[in-house]
């Protein structure tokens, strides 16, 4: 769970 964070916050989904 907290490696999933990690990756998620190196690279953030840009919506819009």
């Amino acid at each position: 769970m907290m490696m999933m964070i990690s990756v998620h916050c190196r690279h953030p989904p840009r919506n819009g």
